[in-house]
């Protein structure tokens, strides 16, 4: 894999695809890790004397403007992490041209049409002028995108700082984890980690399903989960997992106790699944699940975790996703378990934890974490190779 050591002298600009899709509200980016990680690739570009443009998307526009998800409300902390002044460019007309300053950001790589759809003409434009491409966006690699896997057919290409890390770590667990592996899959809904769920079910003594992801498999085992997330269009799909498991000898883990309101705002009452009301919601774990759940994980050697317990982001529905992240932490720094975390909101509960550090390796990504730990050849992450 040729890494961003491998660029010539003679190439000067550099083309760069990152992910700084992070949560903004009012102004304030909330979690600036996807940021921080990629400082050490620009850094090392800049002080070599490159001139870099960097690419990224902020939500999903869906190939047009809009103010919400403008790569300016970025620029005040992306400036304060490189303490130094970065150039705008809203217009794809403007590339290339001298700059004032060294480094470039350009405007919302999906406010272009032709981004999604990997369009050539899209790619020649992003191209004009550029000597080499960068990609330190492992958490997109699974797009074939333009600004991701378009632009390796015209340019020179190499791997980021971010990149090598990610790669480097997701093979040895996917190659060399200890057994046995414990698997803890999470969030809001199951049609993203169908493929990861079967792919593990061959891999891991236990799969523990939680979340809104587990309501669907609940419900698929007949049980009443009232007005909380399900994909009923998933629940038949949600019984043949369950029937393979069975196959396979893999245990499916799931909540039988469990935290409900008929609102966020609503004081939370633990129960048992079989008593949730036709009008309450399960938003969170009960702790006397919990303590089965950390119970399970004690006897595995090596524990895969993504996605969250609950509704995290309000504090009253936290206890499950904020306790399993520390004893995630104490797990890997005590018992000497290999732990590997990934996700966004994964990272954002170890962040506000204080446990991001605790853990063996926390990848930044999200679908291309789960879609490279399936085996999958991910578009952006072939060329490099």
């Amino acid at each position: 894999m040729q890494t961003i050591h491998d660029i010539l002298p003679f190439m000067k600009n550099i083309l760069i695809r990152v992910d700084w899709n992070v949560p903004i509200h009012d102004g304030i980016t909330l979690d600036n890790s996807r940021i921080l990680e990629t400082i050490p690739t620009l850094m090392r570009l800049l002080n070599s004397g490159k001139h870099i443009t960097i690419m990224t998307h902020l939500g999903r526009p869906k190939g047009a403007y809009q103010a919400d998800s403008s790569l300016k409300l970025l620029l005040p902390e992306v400036e304060k992490l490189l303490q130094q002044r970065v150039n705008f460019i809203e217009d794809l007309d403007q590339l290339g041209h001298q700059w004032e300053h060294p480094i470039s950001l350009l405007e919302n790589i999906r406010f272009f049409p032709g981004e999604e759809t990997n369009d050539l003409e899209l790619i020649q434009r992003l191209i004009n002028k550029a000597d080499a491409f960068v990609n330190d966006a492992f958490s997109v690699s699974h797009r074939a995108h333009a600004s991701v896997e378009g632009v390796t057919h015209h340019l020179p290409h190499f791997a980021g700082v971010l990149m090598e890390r990610e790669l480097s770590n997701l093979t040895y667990f996917h190659d060399h984890y200890e057994r046995p592996l414990m698997v803890i899959c999470g969030g809001a809904k199951i049609s993203s980690k169908i493929d990861f769920i079967q792919n593990m079910l061959k891999k891991a003594k236990t799969i523990a399903l939680v979340g809104g992801l587990a309501n669907t498999f609940l419900k698929a085992k007949g049980l009443n989960v009232g007005q909380s997330l399900v994909e009923d269009d998933a629940i038949d799909l949600a019984k043949r997992i369950i029937d393979q498991a069975t196959i396979d000898g893999c245990e499916l883990w799931m909540p039988d106790q469990v935290r409900v309101g008929k609102s966020l705002e609503d004081i939370p009452i633990d129960k048992s699944v079989a008593d949730v009301h036709p009008d309450e919601r399960i938003l969170d774990i009960a702790p006397r699940s919990l303590d089965d759940l950390l119970t399970a994980m004690s006897d595995a050697k090596t524990i895969v975790w993504n996605g969250a317990l609950g509704v995290f982001e309000r504090p009253v529905w936290s206890n499950g996703t904020f306790t399993l992240a520390k004893e995630l932490g104490r797990l890997t720094q005590q018992k000497h378990v290999q732990t590997l975390a990934g996700g966004g909101e994964t990272v954002m509960a170890l962040r506000q934890t204080n446990t991001f550090n605790q853990i063996t390796y926390v990848s930044l990504a999200g679908g291309a974490f789960m879609e490279f730990m399936e085996g999958r050849k991910l578009p952006g992450v072939v060329p490099l190779l």
